[in-house]
């Protein structure tokens, strides 16, 4: 399993497995999906957290999932790309 942070205006790939943490810096920060309901933090794109603050999703389907931080969703989102996973065969 791997685990990455990610920063605002982040376009990452990973595996089916892989978790990623968000990671706060400042304050009045949130991260949810779009479109909503896949993952993000507790609550409604109202509540927001001040660091220290940390979220984490493990991705387990294949996928290209965007997000944002909805308080500052204009310069705060990315899209994280869930590639399956790669199986070693050995002879």
């Amino acid at each position: 399993m791997m685990k990455m942070m990610i920063r605002c205006l982040t376009d990452i790939t990973i595996e089916e497995g892989d978790t990623v943490d968000w990671v706060w810096e400042g304050v009045g920060h949130n991260v949810k999906s779009i479109p909503r309901g896949t993952f993000g933090t507790a609550g409604d794109d109202s509540t927001a957290f001040n660091s220290p603050f940390t979220y984490s999703y493990t991705f387990m389907d294949i996928g290209i999932f965007d997000f944002e931080c909805v308080p500052h969703s204009s310069i705060m989102y990315g899209t994280i790309n869930c590639s399956c996973r790669r199986y070693i065969k050995y002879r």
